[in-house]
């Protein structure tokens, strides 16, 4: 598409502004709901069951949870939790970055578009459609890197979601394969990005039936939110540019 003969919506900025509001206030809130999650991870500091059970018992319920689930079940169930909700809004905030460009009403009613074409026009799907939106419609620029993290994150997602954070031998492999393409960007850095050191942080352990258990770093959650915002408040400012040459 010729993007110099496209007409940007009167509205495209102000939905901008809109969505660095949110994606700040979300993920600020998705960061602060980590540290709740990981500052202990024993109740102890809520003390939630306090005013039903007696102290004494209730410090032994919570050390017979730290010493048997907490660790080892509860604690990378939360990071998951929490990594299906980031990706969940990651990709909620990227359609409706390139919703910004088109009317909606005309996309619902089926009418052409007098502006942009709507991101239903775009073949693929997801994540993945609406990043090449931005670049081949709008043509702005997203960095590579975030491609290979989402479609990390896309077969985490699938793990945690679809099999109990268990990856068997082709995602085992598809895995490795895209962390290592990730590193490989990571080192020439031509996004020019700041790189966290454990931003794919996770193992692979070999479990029964010929299957992996995925675990994740403490970290890989916290930095996937960072590194996903920085790419968000980059991109809103990359659009502020063009909305200001479309003018």
């Amino acid at each position: 598409m010729d993007v110099e003969a496209a007409k940007i919506p009167g509205q495209t900025a102000e939905r901008i502004a809109e969505l660095r509001t949110e994606c700040r206030k979300v993920f600020g809130a998705f960061a602060e709901t980590l540290r709740i999650i990981q500052d202990g991870l024993d109740l102890r500091k809520g003390r939630i069951l306090s005013s039903s059970i007696s102290e004494k018992r209730l410090d032994q319920v919570l050390a017979s949870m730290e010493a048997v689930h907490l660790r080892s079940e509860i604690a990378p169930r939360l990071r998951w939790a929490m990594l299906l909700a980031v990706y969940s809004y990651v990709e909620h905030l990227l359609n409706e970055t390139c919703k910004a460009f088109y009317s909606r009403e005309g996309e619902v009613e089926g009418k052409p578009s007098t502006t942009f074409p709507a991101l239903s026009s775009m073949s693929g799907k997801g994540v993945r459609r609406a990043k090449k939106y931005l670049s081949k419609v709008v043509d702005v620029r997203v960095p590579h890197f975030f491609d290979l993290e989402m479609r990390i994150v896309n077969e985490l997602r699938n793990v945690f979601a679809h099999n109990n954070g268990r990856a068997n031998a082709y995602r085992k492999k598809k895995l490795a394969d895209l962390r290592m393409l990730l590193e490989k960007r990571k080192q020439s850095n031509k996004d020019k990005m700041h790189w966290t050191d454990s931003i794919v942080e996770f193992e692979l352990v070999e479990c029964e039936y010929g299957e992996f258990l995925v675990q994740l770093g403490e970290q890989y959650v916290e930095n996937f939110i960072e590194i996903i915002k920085v790419v968000f408040l980059q991109l809103f400012t990359e659009i502020d540019r063009k909305v200001g040459e479309g003018k």
